[in-house]
C-alpha cells in the first residue's frame, strides 16, 4: 500500500511539474483554408489568439509578441476571454500584449463570456468593462460586439457576442439562424465570411447563418488531453467534449478551435500546450471570376 501511495504521489508531482512547464510555453498550430470565394492568387494570413485569461509569456508577453512578429500576419483575430472577468480585473498582461501589436497589425477583438459578464453585471463589476474598452479603443482595436467589417474587398470579419443563456452549464440551448440574424443581420452573399464566436458548441447555428470559417476558444482544449481520447472536460463540465481543439466541419462551414493560451479557476493544463493559431486563407477561383 505504501509503495502504491508513493507511486501515486510521484505521478502527481510529475504531472504538476509538467503542467507548470506547459503553462509557460506555447505552440504554433497552422491551418490552410482554400476557397473559391476569394480570387486565385490572393492569400491572407491571420493569427488567432483566445483565452489568454491575463497570462503572460515572458515579461509583458514579449515572447508572444516576438513570435507574432516572426509570423507577420495580415491581421490578428481575438476569440475573447483575454482577461478574467471580476470586480477588479487584472488586464495588464492583456494590454501589454495588445498595445504593442496594435501598432503593427489590425486587431479584431471578439467578445468572450468573461468580457460579457463584466458588461452584463454592472452592479457587481462596476464600470470595469467600460474602463477596459476605453483602454483598448486608445489602441484603435476593433471591438466586435455583434458587428461586421468588410475587409480587403472579398473578406468579411464578424464578431458574435452571445448572451449569458448560451454559456449555461448542464443546459442545452439551440442557436437558430433567426437568432443569428438578430445578432448580426443577414449574411452578405458575396465574399468569404469569418465568424469569431467564442463558444464552439453552436456550430450548427453558425453554419446555418452562412459562416465560412468559425474561430472559437472557450474549452481550453479540454484542460487535460489524453492521447487517442482528446480533451477530458470542457469549461461547461462536459466530459470528453465533441469540441476540444482542432478543425471541424459542418457542411460548407469549418470551425477552427484553439486550445487557448491561459487557464481559469484551476491553473492546470496537461498534454495541452497553449496555442497560437495561424490560419492561411488562399483563393482558388479564377482571376476574372466574380466573387460569390
Amino acid at each position: 500500500m505504501k509503495l502504491l501511495m508513493g507511486i501515486v504521489l510521484l505521478a502527481g508531482i510529475i504531472c504538476l511539474i509538467r503542467s507548470f512547464w506547459e503553462r509557460h510555453h506555447f505552440k504554433v498550430e497552422e491551418y490552410e483554408i482554400k476557397t473559391d470565394k476569394i480570387q486565385k492568387g490572393k492569400k491572407y494570413t491571420f493569427v488567432f489568439l483566445s483565452d489568454l485569461h491575463n497570462a503572460s509569456f515572458g515579461k509583458e508577453n514579449q515572447k508572444l509578441i516576438e513570435k507574432l512578429d516572426m509570423i507577420r500576419p495580415d491581421g490578428i483575430l481575438l476569440g475573447g476571454d483575454m482577461l478574467i472577468g471580476c470586480k477588479n480585473p487584472l488586464w495588464d498582461n492583456a494590454i501589454s500584449l495588445l498595445g504593442p501589436l496594435s501598432k503593427t497589425y489590425p486587431i479584431f477583438y471578439g467578445i468572450g463570456n468573461h468580457e460579457y459578464r463584466m458588461k452584463l453585471y454592472g452592479e457587481e463589476y462596476g464600470d470595469s468593462y467600460e474602463k477596459y474598452c476605453d483602454i483598448l479603443k486608445k489602441y484603435k482595436l476593433h471591438i466586435m460586439c455583434n458587428e461586421s467589417v468588410q475587409w480587403k474587398q472579398d473578406l468579411w470579419i464578424h464578431g458574435l457576442e452571445l448572451e449569458a443563456e448560451y454559456y449555461k452549464r448542464f443546459e442545452k440551448v439551440v442557436l437558430t439562424k433567426e437568432k443569428m440574424e438578430d445578432y448580426l443581420g443577414e449574411k452578405e452573399k458575396n465574399g468569404f465570411h469569418i465568424l469569431i464566436a467564442h463558444n464552439p458548441a453552436y456550430l450548427d447555428g453558425y453554419g446555418d447563418w452562412g459562416a465560412d470559417l468559425v474561430l472559437s476558444g472557450h474549452n481550453h482544449g479540454g484542460i487535460v488531453i489524453l492521447p487517442g481520447l482528446g480533451g477530458v472536460i470542457s469549461t461547461q463540465f462536459t466530459l470528453f467534449p465533441k469540441f476540444d481543439w482542432g478543425i471541424f466541419s459542418k457542411n460548407h462551414t469549418k470551425l477552427i478551435l484553439s486550445r487557448g493560451l491561459g487557464t481559469h479557476t484551476i491553473p492546470f493544463r496537461l498534454g495541452n500546450i497553449p496555442e497560437i493559431t495561424v490560419i492561411h486563407i488562399e483563393g482558388t477561383s479564377s482571376e476574372d471570376k466574380k466573387v460569390s
